[in-house]
């Protein structure tokens, strides 16, 4: 007890003893920062030694560990987009009736969530979306940089329930703007865009091992043609796209085109799979490419003849390296060319057995999306 009280006279305080094991410390007017008990036994420890403090067991067992699978699944998300190259940013949770309007992502007859004591006209309701936070960043750093800005935002939204408090539901969003590559003496960058956030989120989803498909879709935030809906299975998992020019004006984005994609996280959480990695050794057989230049409908997704293809026991791969739009072709059709590589495991595949192949995967395709060899 005398260490004690000379480690706290020599700091300022004024001690008194109130028992054998008991002091009274009148803590000096400039420290400010004391104001418990656990504070003064700091000062004492940090004055004695870290190491003279003798070493306690636990009373009892450590608790085990309670799973997290939403924030572990968030976690693990934004590690991937890092290793992408896109670049994390935090918003505030609550935003205007403006900004929400601004992205249409409000419905007409829905209102979100109002605080009772607003600090500003700006933060006043529960965003139901990351899209305005994301875009209002984008526009307040776009002229900061020469090079191209890939943001992402994972966070909760508060979706409105009459009666109710609202649902949180766990999101993310990302945008791609500006220039691809640095500037060089090669030639000028192309801009970021659609196909660039296609990407980025196909990779975030092949890392999850989740098997997903883009159909074409519409929303009012995208530009007309350049919006898909994600799907895994018969599971809606989000949205990506170009944004609407009138929605970059809104926001004072001068920066075209900009791609945004949009990600519900709970959703994502239900459809991944339960099953270990499944890795396979590399192949020990040479494989055979033949290209297929085939000529079908406008409307027709490349995912659709893509699955067709794959779905031949011989085809190892299927990959789209060409569209062509124009002269030698109808109007309303358009040209699709894809490199096959047919492979199996167990032996090498003789010719004979490609070109049949061949002949069957061309009429499974003209059978269901009715395509033809390109002449």
């Amino acid at each position: 007890m005398a260490r004690v009280e000379g480690i706290l006279a020599s700091l300022g305080f004024t001690c008194t003893r109130h028992s054998e094991a008991a002091l009274k410390v009148t803590v000096p007017y400039w420290r400010s920062d004391i104001s418990q008990e656990d504070d003064l036994v700091e000062e004492i420890a940090r004055a004695m030694g870290y190491d003279e403090i003798p070493t306690t067991m636990l009373s009892t067992p450590v608790p085990p560990h309670q799973p997290q699978p939403q924030r572990e699944l968030r976690e693990l998300v934004k590690d991937i987009l890092v290793a992408q190259g896109m670049q994390e940013v935090i918003s505030y949770s609550l935003t205007s009736m403006a900004a929400l309007d601004k992205t249409q992502a409000r419905e007409a007859n829905v209102q979100p969530l109002k605080l009772a004591n607003p600090m500003s006209g700006e933060q006043e309701y529960l965003r139901t979306t990351l899209r305005s936070g994301i875009l209002s960043t984008l526009a307040a750093n776009q002229h900061h940089s020469r090079e191209g800005l890939r943001l992402f935002e994972a966070g909760r939204v508060y979706l409105p329930r009459p009666s109710d408090l609202p649902v949180e539901r766990e999101s993310l969003v990302g945008v791609l703007a500006g220039p691809r590559s640095p500037e060089g003496w090669l030639g000028d960058p192309e801009s970021l865009d659609f196909f660039d956030a296609k990407g980025v989120l196909e990779a975030l989803l092949g890392q999850l091992q989740l098997r997903c498909t883009f159909e074409p879709a519409a929303d009012p935030i995208f530009l007309p043609g350049r919006c898909a809906r994600i799907v895994a299975g018969n599971t809606p998992l989000g949205a990506v796209g170009e944004v609407h020019t009138r929605v970059l004006e809104q926001f004072q984005i001068d920066t075209s085109p900009v791609a945004l994609f949009e990600v519900d996280l709970a959703a994502l959480l239900e459809v991944l799979p339960s099953a270990s990695r499944q890795y396979q050794p590399l192949p020990r057989y040479p494989g055979a490419y033949r290209d297929l230049a085939l000529v079908l409908g406008r409307s027709v997704p490349a995912s659709q003849v893509q699955e067709i293809v794959e779905n031949h026991p011989l085809v190892a791969r299927a990959t789209l390296f060409d569209v062509y739009e124009g002269g030698g072709v109808p109007p309303d059709k358009r040209s699709m060319a894809y490199r096959i590589l047919f492979q199996l495991p167990d032996r090498t595949l003789a010719g004979e057995e490609v070109s049949q192949a061949q002949e069957e995967i061309l009429a499974a395709l003209e059978r269901e999306v009715g395509a033809s060899l390109r002449s």
